[in-house]
């Protein structure tokens, strides 16, 4: 008895630990959203396309939670060039905005 109770608390405890770590991600990918109006090098955001590295510091998130979000979200925006693994500025932004707005 006693080991489905530690079971069940632990369960609790992963759970809202998995809920408090979900919103400090949104609110930082959302701060950042609002914070981001300036265009990278010149060009218009629509033709960025950022390294893992760029999007991870961009959105001030970590590049392990830029992973987790691509196999948690089958709809993450990526873009494959070649082996490269590159993501869209604007299509990021967007599927941040549409995730995380709700």
């Amino acid at each position: 008895m006693t080991n489905n109770k530690l079971t069940y608390y632990f369960e609790q405890f992963l759970e809202e630990f998995k809920a408090e770590i979900t919103e400090v991600v949104a609110t930082s990918v959302v701060n950042s959203l609002k914070e981001s109006n300036e265009s990278l090098e010149g060009r218009p955001q629509n033709d960025v396309y950022l390294t893992i590295d760029e999007a991870a510091s961009l959105f001030r998130i970590s590049k392990s939670q830029i992973n987790k979000m691509r196999q948690q979200h089958s709809n993450f925006p990526i873009t494959k060039i070649g082996t490269a693994v590159r993501f869209k500025r604007i299509e990021l932004e967007l599927f941040f905005k549409e995730t995380f707005n709700n």
